[in-house]
């Protein structure tokens, strides 16, 4: 086109504008003439459900519903710009406001829409445009909320809400938005003006399978050879845990975490694949890469981005002598928000007790005191009859109700976050307060967390992770046969007060006239409004790091990590001076525990793939030294008890019981080698070299090696026709060797002196000396755990059904425990050997199935593990062994034991045979000589077995009642989503699991003077109630029916337990103009239990083997909460 060609066309150009306006004028003038009806009614109703259609059309379907015309500019509208839109049953008015936006007007002629560009916004903004819409998943069409959208050529940015839709300003006439989300492909999309656009993301199967985090390093999921469990973490902001080992339970098969009670200040047990050692075996805590010294309990959960489980040798052999109770690998949360995001997370809530036990009142107490004293043919006794004592038979205190109280829990987490190209930033604060339901107990705990990382180069990174907490909590103690606060609710006499009636407010106590028919008991409530002990513990992680790629595939990281813990306690116990059981003292227990762990690592990983080979190798160092400062100082004979006065300086007697100090190192060499074929047949490599500071040169070092191959089925040729049906199929196999020294001290080989005392000479007077507590051993080795796994890796369905199974075979060998020794030795700790074999067998499986239909979205995870437990040798021809350190019921010998052919810490007794139900059967019941088998019972008496038909019912007729472990754990999670609506549902159970209900030995029996009863003690044998296995009561127990642990105490702990149920709403991010993410939610824990056992709560911990002496139970939580994101 020539320059005078140019000239016509504008000319041209111009006259036709001025024409299309002066007939747009005249057509509104001679409508305006000719009116009959009136104005547009903007109320009318319309329904539009349109996608990626023009504004034309929508115009158009618009007038065929209402009696409307609309006219605009061709050059102020652009009428083929596309909108996506779905207004039900709106009014007129609504539905252009919707369409108009910020950018155009409208005008309202007769009957005529007249659509305009907005002046405002055209003189103010001339280069700016507003782009929205929403981003969808191209796997299953649903909306997807956090997509980050970044404008390339300027820092606008903004992530879609819970709906997938989003909108941005950006400052210049054209622009091209990146849309980046986690497990999709990123996608770049040019925009020209302002307009609505659709986006589709496409699955990245690649990057979906990089989410695996492994020792030194992650690989894609298709990648692992090893036994590797994954939590689920998304249901973690709704519910309420007491510390990050529960996120453990029920969410990964073979991990078994048994709570310890409900104690707040209390953590769980968690065993990954069984008990492997007489040892302590306890899983290694791994956070950010770096091996971490402190509890579990320290961790805030909602600061957790993922954890993953090493529960074989091949996937924890890289982690060496450490590993063998498995490997947790923990990974805090960093900053993933192009622009800077503020996030609230609370909970509050209230908390009370599931079960009570029953216990007789004041009237069934006197009824079963006589009838004891009556049937074993001995007077009554004065206190219970009200003769004598007038509220023998009055009911004054139900102890059960006073001792529980409703608690409060409150939990507040904080964080901000953020990212650009070369740098990311996490800060995070945290509280909770959790009140216990026994009276005056509470845990508390305060995190802060901070983590950063700067690329100062395109090759060479450094970053931090720091974290401090501070727990504490004050504790009652549920673990004594004499004094636990539960078993005192139950012993204490139901006519006895909470306070004195002579309104004095003092405590009270048994009735005094007849003090001593009442048994040693402690007036409950005054024990737990008494308690002073606190426990604070400081945690301060400092972990630095720097990784620098030399060339392309050649890094080398350098990682250290600094761990101080502060543990202090204190607890004083004031005098008991109410009538009952007398404690005519006081004292002042100061401990401290200062722990230092230093920890250096040094690796240098190379990766290269040579056409269809590929291979990574790892080689690196490690080095970790700790050391432990402690001292114990008690103080006694404080003459006023006052909170203000209780502080050393006013003891009359000070003495420090422990002190000590110690050293211990530990340093590794590792490598690893992994090799694959055309991403199809894989196989691994490990050795580790481990030297520890705890054994003598001879057996200092030793060396772990493991090896894993695995078989991706699907990648074969034979495979692709059934893609739809199986799309992964994986074989795997690993064999390795890890090791454990678990609790052993470090001087085991040469054992310190300890300082004794003891009365000397003629005139006995107390000399101070030093002794052999225990005798050294300086052969001690290491103890090592060889593991054998197959496993299964699949998905099917249309990638709907996903799951896993395992077998393996672990065995522990060497096993480091404690020999008793004789007596005359001197030293009565006897002395840690290597001795013994443990074998643990299973079955582990994990399924989990999810569903698009429309808006309706759900997932299935089931687990299951399936554990078969025994010790295979213990010592030389050595066939069974008390454990030692274990607390006593009373008189009461262990009920736990280890015995080859067993499992570890089995309940060991008698076995029997139901009640005699007459003198005449305890008569004929006789051995084949004619000799009575138990000539002190009466009717009513436990039947015992003589299991080895020797004629004689003595110790060598015990057996294995059971085992405080389960035989199997498993767990059902399901999520629900609509819409905006959430729901999750989670169920754990166990079963084979038995525990010692060490209650029953006061509770049901009436030997012991004047102690209260359970209710159940009602359902006692006798002439006219024989249907029971309830021994008769008596205030003599000649048969021995309480004396011996038998099947009596051993009960089924099997349980099933809703363990939560959420529902929660997120609010529209348009309602509240995209500048906050709101979510609110209730949720309840612990809601039901089934389960056959008779106590309060049949997860008692497995800290003390499985026995309940009216242990803290677990508590019914329910709790509100809200999610907010600015």
């Amino acid at each position: 086109m020539n320059e005078k060609q140019m000239r016509y066309a504008a000319k041209w150009q111009s006259i036709r504008t001025i024409g299309a306006k002066l007939f747009l004028f005249m057509t509104l003038f001679f409508a305006a003439l000719t009116v009959k009806a009136g104005n547009v009614d903007i109320n009318k109703r319309v329904t539009l459900k349109v996608d990626n259609e023009s504004i034309k059309n929508i115009f158009q379907k618009i007038e065929n519903q209402v009696d409307v015309h609309f006219m605009y500019e061709s050059s102020q509208v652009n009428a083929n710009q596309k909108l996506s839109l779905k207004l039900n049953n709106v009014t007129l008015e609504q539905a252009l406001d919707k369409i108009c936006g910020n950018v155009l007007r409208y005008e309202i002629v007769s009957n005529n829409i007249v659509i305009k560009k907005n002046q405002k916004v055209a003189s103010a903004d001339q280069n700016k445009i507003i782009v929205s819409g929403t981003v969808i998943a191209g796997d299953d069409n649903m909306p997807l909320p956090g997509v980050g959208i970044k404008d390339k050529g300027s820092d606008a940015a903004t992530a879609t809400d819970f709906d997938g839709t989003f909108k941005l300003e950006v400052n210049a006439s054209e622009a091209t938005l990146i849309f980046s989300y986690v497990g999709y492909v990123t996608q770049e999309v040019k925009v020209t003006g302002t307009q609505t656009i659709n986006v589709k993301l496409a699955a990245d199967v690649k990057q979906l399978q990089e989410v695996v985090v492994m020792g030194y390093g992650s690989v894609k999921k298709n990648e692992v050879l090893g036994a590797v469990g994954s939590v689920s973490m998304k249901e973690t902001s709704s519910r309420t845990y007491n510390n990050a080992a529960e996120l453990l339970q029920g969410t990964v098969a073979g991990v078994t975490v048994i709570n310890d009670g409900g104690d707040p200040t209390a953590s769980p047990t968690i065993n990954i694949r069984g008990i492997g050692s007489l040892n302590a075996e306890t899983p290694l805590i791994v956070l950010d890469g770096i091996i971490y010294s402190g509890s579990l309990n320290t961790i805030n959960p909602n600061d957790i981005a993922s954890i993953n489980v090493l529960k074989d040798a091949a996937s924890a052999a890289i982690y060496g002598a450490r590993a063998s109770g498995g490997v947790i690998l923990i990974t805090s949360k960093k900053g993933v928000s192009d622009k800077i995001n503020v996030n609230v997370n609370y909970q509050g809530g209230f908390q009370n007790v599931a079960k009570k036990l029953e216990v007789l009142n004041a009237a069934e107490y006197a009824d079963a005191m006589n009838l004891a004293r009556d049937n074993a043919g001995l007077p009554r006794i004065p206190a219970f009859d009200p003769a004598f004592e007038p509220t023998a038979r009055t009911t004054k205190t139900n102890w059960m109700d006073e001792i529980f109280r409703t608690g409060e829990i409150q939990d507040l987490s904080l964080s901000v976050n953020g990212k650009t190209e070369k740098s990311n930033f996490f800060l995070s604060g945290s509280y909770r307060k959790n009140e216990g339901i026994l009276l005056n107990t509470y845990g508390e705990r305060y995190t802060v967390r901070a983590n950063s990382s700067f690329k100062l180069a395109d090759n060479f990174t450094i970053g931090e992770n720091i974290s401090y907490s501070l727990t504490d909590g004050q504790t009652a103690n549920t673990s004594s046969s004499y004094t636990g606060a539960i078993q005192a609710a139950i012993l204490y006499p139901p006519n006895a007060t909470i306070y004195r009636e002579d309104g004095s407010g003092q405590f009270g106590g048994v009735p005094e006239k007849y003090i001593g028919s009442y048994g040693d008991v402690i007036n409950p409530v005054a024990y737990l409004k008494r308690l002073d002990n606190k426990n604070p513990i400081s945690t301060i992680l400092i972990n630095p790091y720097a990784e620098w790629e030399i060339v392309p595939g050649l890094k080398v990281k350098s990682n250290w990590g600094y761990t101080r813990i502060q543990d202090n306690a204190s607890d004083f116990t004031v005098k008991v001076t109410e009538p009952g059981k007398i404690f005519d003292f006081n004292r002042l227990t100061l401990k401290n525990i200062t722990t230092t762990d230093l920890l250096s690592e040094q690796t240098i990983s190379y990766e290269k793939s040579f056409g269809k080979h590929n291979l990574k190798a790892l080689a690196g160092y490690t080095y970790q030294e700790t050391k432990r400062d402690f001292y114990t100082v008690e103080g006694t004979g404080f003459d006023n008890e006052d909170p203000s006065q209780r502080y050393l300086l006013n003891a009359k007697l000070i003495q420090q019981t422990a002190a000590g100090r110690s050293d211990e190192i530990i340093s590794s060499y590792v490598g690893r080698i992994n090799y694959d074929f055309n991403q199809k047949y894989l196989i691994s490599g490990i050795v580790r070299r481990d030297g520890t500071s705890k054994l003598l040169e001879n057996n200092r070092w030793k060396v772990y090696p493991s090896v894993s191959a695995g078989w991706l089925i699907s990648e074969e040729n034979f495979m692709k026709g059934i893609e739809p049906i199986i799309s992964n199929l994986k074989l795997r196999a690993s064999w390795g060797q890890i090791g454990n020294l678990g609790n052993l001290g470090p001087y085991q080989f040469s054992v310190p002196l300890v300082q004794t005392q003891a009365l000397i000479g003629a005139v006995p007077s107390i000399n101070y000396g030093y002794a052999e507590s225990e005798l050294s051993n300086p052969n001690l080795k290491w103890e090592s755990s060889e593991q054998t796994n197959i496993g299964l890796d699949f998905t099917m369905l249309n990638n709907s059904l996903v799951g896993s199974v395992d077998a393996y075979v672990k065995k522990n060998k060497d096993m480091l425990v404690r020999d008793q020794l004789p007596g005359v030795s001197g030293t009565p700790q006897g002395r840690i050997v290597n001795s013994g074999d443990v074998e643990n067998k299973g079955i582990e499986v994990s399924l989990t199935y999810q569903k698009t239909r429309g808006e309706f979205k759900f997932d299935v995870t089931a687990n299951a593990g399936f554990l078969s437990n025994r010790i295979v040798s213990i010592k030389d021809d050595l066939n069974s062994l008390e454990p030692l350190g274990l607390s006593r019921v009373r008189s009461l010998p262990l009920a736990n034991i280890y015995q080859v052919g067993s499992p570890v810490g089995a309940f060991y007794g008698y076995a029997t045979d139901g009640l005699f139900q007459s003198n005449d059967e305890v008569k004929a019941f006789v051995n084949k000589d004619g000799v009575m088998y138990q000539p002190n019972a009466v009717a009513g008496d436990i039947k015992f077995k003589d299991e080895n038909g020797d004629g004689v019912i003595n110790n060598s007729d015990r057996v294995v009642l059971g085992s405080p472990f389960p035989k199997t754990t498993y767990s059902l999670n399901a999520n629900f989503r609509y819409k905006g609506f959430d729901m999750n549902v989670f169920f754990s159970g166990a079963a084979g699991n038995s525990v010692f209900n060490a209650v029953k030995h006061t509770g049901l029996n009436a030997s012991f003077p004047g102690y209260n009863l359970l209710s159940e003690s009602k359902e006692a044998w006798s002439p006219t109630n024989t249907n029971t296995n309830v021994p008769v009561l008596s205030s003599t127990d000649n048969n021995n029916n309480f004396g011996r642990i038998s099947d009596l105490y051993i009960e089924d702990a099997s349980f099933l337990r809703l363990k939560n149920v959420s529902i929660g709403y997120t609010i529209k991010e348009s309602w509240l103009n995209g500048k906050a993410k709101l979510r609110f939610f209730i949720s309840g824990q612990n809601l039901f239990t089934i389960t056959k056992y008779s106590g309060m709560d049949p997860e008692v911990g497995l800290k003390n083997f499985g026995m309940d002496l009216g242990r803290y139970p677990l508590s019914r939580i329910y709790m509100t909460g809200v999610n907010a994101t600015f």
